[in-house]
């Protein structure tokens, strides 16, 4: 999961990577750092969104 937290303000997440996050923690960390200096991300990030675990979203 990346992203930003929609129920608490200044919260990011990016967790989830099971035995890859050595690998993808310095990628993720440029992406997490441009979206909190920016507020957005050039790098689509949809996909990786707790969101999609929301079964009212269907």
């Amino acid at each position: 999961m990346i992203g930003q937290s929609a129920r608490i303000n200044g919260l990011y997440y990016a967790c989830g990577f099971s035995g890859a996050g050595h690998q993808l923690g310095p990628g993720v960390g440029d992406v997490i750092a441009e979206l909190i200096d920016t507020g957005t991300t050039i790098t689509p990030i949809e996909e990786f969104g707790v969101g999609r675990f929301d079964e009212k979203q269907g």
